[in-house]
């Protein structure tokens, strides 16, 4: 989260407790609208503080794209794939070795 939707958020929060505390403060001594209007600005401000916690998120997520994007973009030539194919003597080799693991004798059980 950037400083900026910090101080935001601790503003939307001193607001909702402002108004918070003017609800109770209003509730035997005012007219009934007024204690509504400020339970009604003190949701709003949360919402707001939900609102700057999803825009953070988000802002988070599309800079992990992108990195991951420019890490991809990074190697020059077309993405790596399994390798140019083997030849005779490297694919005799390869048999090989498969062959002593595909042994049941090899197998020490």
């Amino acid at each position: 989260m950037s400083r900026g939707s910090r101080a935001l958020c601790t503003l939307y929060t001193a607001t909702a407790l402002w108004h918070a505390w003017c609800t109770i403060n209003t509730l035997g001594y005012a007219p009934l609208w007024a204690s509504v209007l400020n339970m009604a600005a003190s949701v709003v401000a949360v919402i707001a503080i939900v609102r700057e916690y999803d825009l953070a998120d988000e802002r988070h997520e599309v800079a992990a794209l992108r990195e991951r994007e420019g890490r991809r973009n990074a190697w020059p030539g077309p993405p790596p794939d399994d390798g140019p194919p083997l030849n005779d003597r490297e694919q005799d080799a390869f048999d090989q070795l498969a062959a002593q693991f595909d042994d049941p004798r090899s197998n020490a059980a």
